[in-house]
């Protein structure tokens, strides 16, 4: 009888690898979402604001680079244990 690593995602159940690839599916969906919902708003919060188009793209800017500079910031965060 071998023991079985369950840590070892070839070894997990079918309903499990189905729920991990959706929840990895819906994440990165929202991410691309959150930015694209900000961009179509852009004029609206710099009417709102009193800001130039420009000052009003700062949320995104911030939101990108967190997006993209995260992982040097924090490295462990993409770590499983």
């Amino acid at each position: 009888m071998r023991l079985c690593n369950l840590q070892n995602p070839q070894n997990w159940s079918s309903a499990k690898k189905t729920w991990v690839m959706f929840q990895t599916c819906l994440l990165t969906f929202t991410i691309y979402v959150g930015s694209a919902i900000y961009t179509a708003g852009i004029p609206y919060i710099s009417e709102e604001f009193h800001v130039s188009p420009v000052a009003a793209t700062v949320g995104l800017t911030v939101f990108v680079a967190g997006y993209g500079l995260g992982q040097y910031i924090l490295p462990s965060s993409d770590s499983f244990a």
